[in-house]
């Protein structure tokens, strides 16, 4: 008798105590632990509109150095729960407008497929991002909304590899002059990997942690920058062709489209 009832409780009361508990959380503004109740009981009443409701106050309130939510990618590895909700950071904003970039490394994919000269223009990693990226992790109304915008790529200051033709697309990797710019520590750049990458080949510190791809070019055109595990910039490069490697995307878009 006593364990039908542990049993009973586990499956009825509980789920409703923590139910509760996350809606004071984010009543609180507790946003973080108050996500964290709501994506595990998933389905339990009515989580999935609390979430959404956490979302939209985040975004609404969204300043240079915050998260944001936008579109959704496979993380956890688990495609049966569906996609999840991408968490962004705000790295800078222009009058009505704010760049993002992923907080996560959300896949691991060559810089090129080919062990060609290329530059971010030619690259395949750009065709991926704003083909097949652009597909999976935003709906119609969504990719609407992201801008169109003018990426130049500087040359490489150390070895003077040319970073090749300005370009425009909507989603795109940060270059080494931003990845400078918009951090002030290396430790500030470290970015971990989601589950889903790892799987796809992402190269894992013991932390957690991934190298990430810059646009710029390395030592020459068979290689490019990127962000170690430690977060410090790696200007000589990798193989663009080299597997184990991460992106995390990059955007801009209307704050009001949030």
């Amino acid at each position: 008798m006593l364990n039908s009832f542990a049993v009973l409780f586990r499956y009825f009361a509980v789920p409703e105590i923590e139910y509760r508990k996350a809606v004071r959380l984010r009543q609180d503004g507790q946003y973080a632990a108050a996500m964290k109740i709501f994506t595990e009981l998933r389905t339990y009443k009515t989580s999935a509109a609390q979430l959404d409701l956490i979302y939209e106050d985040l975004n609404r309130n969204a300043n240079v150095g915050s998260t944001v939510y936008y579109g959704a990618y496979e993380q956890d590895n688990d495609a049966t729960n569906g996609k999840e909700r991408i968490a962004w950071r705000v790295l800078a904003m222009e009058d009505d407008k704010v760049l993002l970039l992923s907080e996560k490394n959300l896949d691991c994919i060559p810089y090129n497929l080919a062990d060609t000269a290329t530059t971010w223009e030619t690259s395949t990693l750009r065709t991926w991002l704003n083909v097949e990226f652009l597909n999976a992790a935003f709906n119609e109304e969504e990719q609407a909304a992201i801008l169109t915008s003018e990426v130049k790529t500087g040359d490489n200051s150390i070895y003077q590899t040319k970073g090749g033709a300005t370009v425009h697309d909507k989603l795109f990797i940060l270059s080494i002059d931003e990845a400078k710019r918009f951090f002030d520590t290396d430790q500030d750049r470290v970015a971990k990997n989601t589950a889903y990458a790892v799987n796809q080949g992402a190269l894992n510190s013991p932390e957690g942690n991934g190298w990430w791809w810059l646009r710029t070019l390395g030592i020459n055109e068979h290689v490019a920058a990127n962000v170690n595990y430690s977060g410090t910039i790696d200007e000589y490069g990798n193989y663009v062709y080299s597997f184990g490697g991460c992106v995390r995307p990059a955007l801009w878009i209307n704050k009001e489209d949030l």
